[in-house]
């Protein structure tokens, strides 16, 4: 991943370590992998259905860990995990 002198060799490697330092910080808070969008029908009276798109209510917050602030994207749920846990958001 990393050369000998310490630098990063491409993009993709930049990408993975960015991915895997949000997702640390994810476990770190104990949440699950970021929301996704659900699929579903809605259904009228007459039992017509047509797609419909359920999308989380995600909101950018920041996080204060051990004196770092971190900028996380959590749903309206998560963030009242947090602040029932008694995490720093801002």
């Amino acid at each position: 991943m990393v050369s000998s002198f310490g630098y990063i060799n491409d993009s993709n490697q930049l990408l993975y370590i960015l991915k895997e330092k949000i997702m640390n910080i994810r476990e770190k808070l104990g949440l699950p992998p970021k929301a996704i969008p659900q699929f579903g029908q809605s259904r009228s009276h007459a039992m017509n259905s047509s797609k419909k798109t359920f999308k989380p209510n995600i909101q950018n917050k920041t996080v204060v860990l051990d004196g770092k602030r971190y900028k996380v994207k959590l749903t309206t749920r998560e963030i009242r995990t947090l602040d029932k846990k008694g995490v720093n958001l801002l």
